[in-house]
């Protein structure tokens, strides 16, 4: 069984006591201090890490720079087959307004909420043209 090791409780107590990084990740993983003080040396070199440097506002901007042409993608696809399809079948028309939402979001700029309407009409296309064999697959 594996144990979840939060670095703040590892490393905590000897980082508390005036040791360096490395000390505490040496002895803290039950290893030399003389690796643990190279890997800290190493790591301290580079400096505190972007993700957690910058802030919730620059991860949402990685995230939405990251989903931006997925998505697009997505609701593009989505639009055409519904756009030939929806008129047979009942399944399809009700994915309309969820598709207007997801442009709607995406056009916002809040790729995850779109992300989140092209997952729930994707699944009931997808669910449609299981039930219905003269739909065309997704």
């Amino acid at each position: 069984m594996y144990q979840q090791i939060y670095p703040q409780t590892a490393f905590g107590a000897v980082a508390a006591q005036g040791g360096s990084l490395g000390t505490a990740i040496g002895t803290g993983t039950g290893g030399d201090t003389q690796t643990g003080a190279a890997i800290g040396q190493i790591a301290s070199s580079l400096g505190t890490m972007p993700p957690y440097q910058a802030g919730l506002h620059f991860e949402q901007q990685a995230l939405n720079s990251f989903l931006r042409e997925p998505v697009s993608n997505l609701i593009r696809r989505q639009y055409d087959y519904l756009s030939a399809n929806a008129t047979k079948s009942d399944q399809l028309t009700a994915c309309l307004p969820a598709l207007a939402q997801a442009a709607q979001a995406f056009g916002a700029g809040d790729f995850g909420t779109a992300f989140n309407y092209a997952y729930q009409i994707h699944r009931s296309i997808a669910i449609a043209a299981l039930t219905n064999p003269t739909l065309p697959a997704v």
